[in-house]
């Protein structure tokens, strides 16, 4: 973030405020170090307190001893080991005369000050830089400007001769300003004109003024500019969620406090260490200890810490006001109460200001005075979920008969006064709002009685986007997921709506785009969840059927090839009825993918070759590249590896004529496949390699997660151990993060095979458990019987044995040979555990 106009942190201080330099040179270590003043005070054993007051100029001589500790709990070098011991003695004796303390009237902390310590560091500088007389401090509402800013205002005391703040907040206008200054500074008897009365008290002297809420009498500007240039010795540290827009201003823009990542959870949920240092997590559990004694984090609710966080924004009030409710709730019923109640989070403290009593009251304070349309487009934003596109926010507020006279002019204004921020999604613009902000947002749009109106239009808009999403293979740039993917929120928000109040606008088209929308980002869990849910909420039978067909397509993908094929007979029956011959081709082909995995493959061909007909009989080429590719896929997996490469090739020649990116490297990688079974690794490499650049360029996780399986087991055959190794952990990787269970069950297959090779016997069981567990192939579920039969041989012979029985029983059942390039290692374990090389009536293998 740009910050302008910072003084040179290293520029030599004035040679008559040595006690200064001992305080910066001592909070510029600390900070160079990223250590708290708590983390120096656990590692030198001097007190928070004593280091406070060092760092405030407090103390300005200290002991020897407390300096030595703490150059070495600084781990200085010699050098700055003496500066700093230099710079302690160069202020005078306490038996010398003292120079007069500052008198301050500003309140003094009663709390901790978490996570701001660069910005502790930054503000005092510039507060304490002679060449810089103003000084605001922006953010959105709840953000803690003012805590910031008294925490300055007290350590950047020294030096000053008095240190004052007035609350503007308070003011009807600006014209009262300089009445409270005047009232601030106890003038008794004031001559009716103030300006020359606080010119005549203050005279030259160096004087912190810090004034708060700024924003609430923006009219205040020409006075605040007119005292500078009266007191000379003034410096201006101001809190604003918008500028002050003077010359000579020195912005400090105050973000939220960071977050912890969500996805930094194993399986066991977040580690209570890791995310302790997190400052946002910090505040939230240091304020809920002091409402409820003994609160900690533990590894049972540490996860739960991180999502009030996050749905928390980051924003110290909202998380201050948070923990008040710990005092009798657990943080996981505190998060499902926030769900729909951010905005009545509320303080029982009597010392807090009114407008920090709850969430709503900071962000209506931060509403209240600004222009007709800023409001209004405030409101609508409540529409929305995650964010939204300038342009559509002017589509929808047209779609509701409210439309915008000067929508960019407005977004200024919130953006100036924090309550949206603006970013960049792939060089366009995006309007951003904080969950707390956007809930107030989305209460006030509730509120009116043509509410309902704007999310009706809402809902319409992102369902027309839906329905005119192209093929995920269309040309580059018309890619599904490139312009739709950051209003996934909206879809979410736009389909529930649909399905709850219109499920009579829900149509096939719709339900198309929907999945290719989820295709395009990998999402066959949501893609499942939610078309099933249209399936239910269809009115239309061909809404109903496309919804059934597609849901099924993503629950295969999945892992449910059972509720797959239920659902594929579903949408079969109405399609036929409907007469729709494209849709019952393309259930067809579904039907036959779920028996697949169930390991009912005959009847999977059958419905692949009745399917093959249909499409013919169409012209219906994607049908035909797609049934093409599947029997090339029964043929590898009875081994006729000869039939198999011939639909394979008929397949790729249909999906490249039809530009199908995805088809074209799914065929490829199987292509890649039978190179492996049949013993050529190399080449199998060398295809596998190939085509993750493609890939990665089209997002393709799923494909992606399972080619670098696919490579890990070609780098294990050439024996690579330490490719193989890290090719298997890319793969599982990715695989997790789409939830993709057949591609970590089989790059778990191969850090299975890896663990057993280096002799851990005990893992490599483990890890083709696991896969075991995961998969739903049964032609997977094969092979990792075979390797774990491999990794119990030494351990129990037995078991052994009888996972190859089992291995064996299922191949008899499938009529799949095991693949040339296996034969040698399974006939070898079979000997070893009493078992003939080959069972007598072993399926024949085709080369």
């Amino acid at each position: 973030m740009a910050r302008s106009d910072q003084p040179d942190a290293a520029a030599p201080a004035s040679a008559h405020r040595p006690a200064r330099d001992l305080a910066e040179m001592l909070t510029e270590l600390r900070l160079a170090r990223a250590m708290s003043q708590e983390e120096l005070a656990d590692r030198s054993g001097v007190s928070i307190r004593a280091i406070s007051d060092l760092e405030r100029g407090v103390t300005r001589r200290p002991h020897r001893d407390t300096v030595r500790a703490l150059a070495g709990a600084l781990r200085l070098d010699p050098a700055q080991s003496r500066s700093l011991d230099r710079l302690s003695r160069t202020v005078p004796p306490p038996s010398r005369p003292r120079s007069r303390a500052p008198r301050i009237t500003v309140p003094a902390p009663v709390t901790s000050i978490i996570g701001r310590d660069a910005d502790l560091a930054a503000v005092g500088r510039l507060v304490r830089a002679r060449s810089v007389r103003l000084v605001c401090i922006t953010g959105p509402g709840g953000v803690g400007k003012t805590r910031l800013a008294t925490e300055v205002a007290w350590r950047g005391a020294r030096g000053m001769e008095r240190v004052d703040a007035v609350d503007l907040s308070v003011l009807d206008s600006g014209q009262d300003l300089l009445t409270a200054i005047v009232t601030v500074l106890g003038i008794r008897g004031s001559s009716g004109r103030p300006m020359e009365t606080i010119a005549a008290r203050m005279g030259r002297a160096r004087w912190l003024l810090l004034a708060e809420s700024f924003e609430h009498v923006p009219d205040a500007a020409a006075t605040l500019a007119d005292l500078l240039a009266t007191c000379q010795g003034l410096t201006l540290l101001v809190t604003s969620r918008v500028p002050v827009r003077l010359r000579g201003e020195h912005l400090w823009p105050l973000d939220p406090l960071p977050l912890p990542p969500l996805t930094d959870a194993t399986t066991s949920g977040h580690d209570p260490a890791v995310i302790a240092t997190n400052p946002a997590v910090c505040l939230l559990v240091e304020r809920a200890a002091a409402v409820r004694p003994g609160f900690s984090i533990t590894p049972a609710n540490a996860t739960d810490l991180v999502r009030l966080c996050h749905r928390l924004g980051g924003l110290p009030l909202a998380i201050e006001l948070a923990a008040a409710h710990l005092r009798t709730l657990a943080p996981a019923t505190l998060l499902a109460d926030l769900v729909s109640r951010l905005p009545d989070l509320a303080s029982d403290e009597v010392d807090v200001a009114e407008r920090h009593q709850t969430m709503r009251a900071t962000v209506l304070w931060g509403i209240d005075h600004l222009p007709a349309e800023a409001r209004e487009v405030f409101r609508i934003l409540g529409a929305f979920t995650g964010g939204a596109s300038p342009d559509a926010l002017a589509t929808v507020a047209a779609a509701a008969d409210r439309p915008l006279l000067s929508p960019d002019a407005s977004l200024a204004v919130l953006a100036a006064s924090h309550l949206v921020t603006m970013t960049d999604h792939a060089g366009s613009a995006r309007i951003a709002m904080l969950d707390p902000v956007h809930e107030v947002a989305a209460e006030l749009l509730g509120s009116e009685p043509d509410g309902e109106t704007v999310r009706d239009a809402h809902g319409r808009h992102f369902l027309d986007a839906l329905r005119t999403v192209q093929s995920i293979d269309a040309a580059p740039g018309v890619v599904a997921a490139d312009w739709l993917d950051p209003d996934l929120g909206n879809v979410r928000v736009a389909l529930a709506r649909t399905m709850t109040h219109h499920p009579e606008t829900l149509d096939a088209e719709l339900v198309r785009g929907l999945m290719r929308f989820f295709v395009a980002r990998d999402d066959y869990g949501e893609a499942y969840r939610t078309l099933s849910a249209a399936a239910e909420a269809a009115v239309s039978p061909s809404a109903r059927a496309w919804s059934l067909h597609m849901a099924g397509i993503a629950a295969n993908e999945y892992g449910e090839p059972e509720t797959a094929v239920r659902m594929a007979r579903g949408a079969e029956t109405i399609l036929a009825e409907l007469g729709d011959d494209r849709g019952r081709c393309s259930t067809l082909i579904l039907l036959g993918n779920a028996l697949r995995v169930l390991g009912r493959i005959e009847e999977a061909r059958q419905n692949w070759l009745i399917a093959l007909d249909v499409a013919t009989a169409l012209g219906d080429e994607h049908s035909l590249g797609v049934v093409h590719h599947n029997l090339g896929v029964f043929a590898q997996d009875v081994c006729d590896y000869d039939r198999a490469r011939e639909h394979y090739q008929a397949s790729l020649e249909l999906k490249r004529r039809r530009g199908d990116r995805r088809g074209v490297a799914t065929t490829t990688m199987n292509l890649g496949s039978i190179t492996l079974d049949t013993g050529d690794p190399e080449r199998a490499r060398q295809i596998f390699e190939g085509l993750l650049a493609e890939l990665r360029a089209m997002d393709a996780r799923h494909q992606l997660g399972f080619t670098f399986a696919h490579l890990a087991e070609a780098l294990l055959a050439l024996g690579d151990v330490e490719g193989a190794a890290s090719a298997a952990e890319q793969g599982l990787t990715i695989s997790r993060k789409v939830e993709y269970g057949q591609g970590v069950a089989f790059a778990l297959r191969t850090l299975g095979s890896l663990a057993l090779r280096r002799g851990d016997t005990r893992e490599a069981q483990r890890l083709h458990r696991e896969a075991l567990g995961l998969t739903s192939d049964a032609q997977d579920t094969v092979g990792i019987l075979e390797r774990l039969a491999a990794a119990c041989l030494d351990d129990d012979p037995e078991e052994a044995r009888q996972l190859l029985l089992d291995a064996e029983q299922t191949r008899r059942e499938r009529r799949t040979p095991v693949p040339p390039a296996d034969r040698a290692a399974v006939t070898t374990l079979r000997v070893r555990v009493g078992l003939p090389p080959e069972p007598d009536d072993a399926p024949p293998a085709t080369p």
